[in-house]
């Protein structure tokens, strides 16, 4: 392994921070505008830190990649919402 990540490993990487973070305030019993905003918010940092561990050092572009990470993880923040929302109500009560 060369150490590069390539550009799906890094999507799949953020998609499942995303999930996670839902999931944490899914069970800390969020209201939904919280269950968007919190991975919205607090993936692109826990990313940017995974980086920073996997490099060693600072992205020099750390401050571009925030606020172009972030409005990626509300949307798919939402879509998680969203899935999660519809299979929740189409559980048998």
């Amino acid at each position: 392994m060369d150490g590069h990540v390539t550009l799906l490993q890094a999507l799949g990487l953020l998609l499942g921070l995303v999930v996670l973070c839902y999931a944490a305030a899914v069970l800390a019993g969020l209201s939904s505008l919280w269950r968007i905003a919190l991975p919205g918010a607090l993936v692109p940092f826990l990313f940017q830190g995974l980086n920073y561990l996997h490099l060693g050092h600072l992205d020099p572009f750390f401050a571009v990649a925030l606020v172009l990470s972030f409005p990626v993880c509300v949307v798919a923040a939402a879509v998680v919402h969203g899935l999660f929302e519809s299979f929740r109500r189409r559980r048998p009560d």
